[in-house]
């Protein structure tokens, strides 16, 4: 595996943004003289990136579109000017030296704790031919951090276990739980016997911790975090939004979470949340990632801006399908990055009064952005077996799971709030994948149940899937209402439910409009009134 390492040394602190910072570049052993680099992107060029690609997509205008086509414009000369910075004529030959010698996860990697450095673009990198990530076979750039701490993270062993962390807190922005969570698992159908996906419940800090540190059940290879980031100027720190008992919003800041997860013995955690990769000016290990690879994390993958949830999306199911193929991590997020690059369609939208349908495109395909300590990060065996799954969601493991009625012809779309909020005090579960392939064919939509915390991939090879648990009444309540819940959604309606726990109470779930304390009803069904106590906010566009 050639690797190339650009070691940039770090500065003092109070010295100006134009200050040159020391670097060398190694190569099979042989080490460069001390170089100088100066940065050729000013403030400006850094704040138009970030305009392009945090502000530009709430409401593009025709002024908004001229800009956004000079950035794009600039793109490539900014990586030009990057890759000119940096291999001069000593490192230059060494350059061309691993240019000549690329074979299978060719790596450049930027290896640091200066802050100036690691907030640049450097997957823009391209010499005069492009991109290098284009390049055949391709050039990955990952990030390195320097700490003195050796890295402690564990290898894969199959079957590898991912720990999906969907967080939805009230008040954050509302997004799809479905989102991230369907193209994850479509991806990982083609390798049931290696992979196993366990949803956390609750996603909570407190949780994850217990999870982590549970040494009676299996161990978690990659921790997946599905929800918003943010990093905080004021404070200097990235921050993630995890959920606590009530649904509220929970900001766990980049320190206290690395605190938690130290040398916990996760080899890869992705992060598609915004901002999660965001360094601050001054202090090296204030974002998410990069406190994260100080506790011991193998890899993070996280994001430099904020993020849509579209790319979000696409670059999941890339990733993960690349990774489910026997590729690394770093080969994975070349063919995530190339998916996004090739397919620059992001949003979709009528203006009023318009009918003209107006599609906003981004070339947010450098935004990822991947940490990397440990040795490459391969989850998976190759599997020539494997297939990608269909467009309708129905793959190899599918067809093995008995005693399920057949798809529908229509799937489900929309009201994800209202399935979400329905689901009450039972936010709190799990089903096996059997149920996943169940609830896909009838709503697209996953119910989470309060028994146990475990949702396991089906495998082929095996005669039927685990049996599926007794659901809450909840989940039953909610398949049988779908059909006409878009009628009731706004308006007072009377609804015959059985008796329930659920409804007793502190429990009510918001749309009741009962405030009674009175102790739960018979054993006999019982008409009451529910309506939902206000309009669920509009569907969020960023992580």
């Amino acid at each position: 595996m050639p690797e190339l390492i650009l070691r940039f040394n770090r500065v003092a602190a109070d010295v100006d943004d134009d200050f040159p910072i020391p670097f060398q570049v190694t190569f099979e052993g042989q080490t460069s003289d001390f170089a100088v680099f100066k940065n050729p992107l000013d403030d400006k060029d850094l704040a138009e990136i970030r305009w392009y690609l945090e502000q530009y997509t709430y409401w593009p205008s025709d002024i908004d579109d001229e800009r956004a086509r000079k950035v794009e414009g600039q793109l490539p000369k900014w990586g030009r000017q990057l890759f000119d910075a940096v291999f001069g004529k000593e490192a230059g030959r060494l350059f061309e030296r691993f240019d000549d010698r690329r074979g299978e996860n060719n790596l450049l990697v930027i290896e640091t704790a200066e802050p100036r450095i690691l907030r640049l673009p450097w997957e823009l990198l391209s010499d005069k031919s492009g991109y290098l990530f284009s390049k055949r076979p391709q050039v990955t750039v990952t990030r390195r951090m320097q700490t003195l701490a050796a890295n402690k993270s564990a290898g894969f062993e199959p079957p590898v276990r991912i720990l999906m962390v969907s967080s939805r807190p009230e008040g954050a922005g509302f997004i799809d739980p479905r989102s991230i969570a369907t193209p994850l698992l479509e991806a990982l159908e083609g390798v049931p016997e290696q992979g196993e996906v366990e949803f956390l419940r609750p996603p909570t800090l407190k949780a994850l911790d217990e999870r982590l540190r549970d040494e009676n059940l299996p161990r978690v290879h990659i921790v997946h975090f599905d929800g918003h980031g943010v990093y905080d100027q004021g404070v200097g720190l990235g921050f993630l939004l995890f959920e606590v008992e009530t649904f509220q919003m929970h900001r766990v800041d980049a320190e206290q979470l690395g605190a938690l997860l130290n040398e916990s013995g996760i080899t890869l955690m992705v992060l598609n949340a915004c901002q999660s990769a965001q360094p601050d000016d001054r202090k090296s290990f204030a974002s998410v990632a990069s406190r994260l690879i100080e506790s011991g994390v193998g890899g993070v993958v996280a994001m430099n801006y904020s993020v849509l949830v579209e790319t979000a999306k696409r670059f999941t199911a890339e990733f993960y399908g690349a990774l489910a193929r026997g590729k690394s991590a770093s080969a994975a997020m070349d063919a995530a990055r190339r998916d996004l690059f090739r397919d620059t369609r992001r949003i979709t939208f009528q203006r009023p009064g318009e009918e003209e349908t107006v599609i906003v495109h981004l070339q947010d395909w450098f935004l990822p952005a991947l940490y990397q300590q440990a040795d490459e990060l391969v989850p998976f065996k190759p599997s020539p077996a494997l297939r990608a799954p269909s467009p309708s969601g129905r793959g190899q493991g599918e067809g093995k799971c008995v005693g399920f009625p057949p798809p529908p012809l229509h799937g489900f779309k929309g009201r994800a709030r209202e399935l979400l909020d329905l689901e009450g005090p039972s936010r709190g579960a799990v089903s096996s994948r059997c149920t996943v392939l169940a609830d896909r064919a009838r709503l697209r939509w996953q119910p989470r149940r309060r028994s146990g915390s475990r949702a396991r991939t089906c495998s082929s090879g095996r005669p039927s899937c685990p049996s599926r648990p007794a659901p809450a009444w909840s989940s039953c309540w909610i398949r049988w209402a779908t059909p006409w819940w878009r009628t009731i959604s706004r308006f007072t309606r009377a609804i015959k439910l059985p008796p329930s726990p659920n409804l007793c109470a502190k429990n009510r779930p918001w749309w009741s409009s009962t405030t009674s304390k009175a102790p739960c009803p018979a054993a006999t069904p019982q008409w009451r009134i529910y309506k939902p106590c206000s309009p669920p906010p509009p569907n969020g566009f960023r992580h």
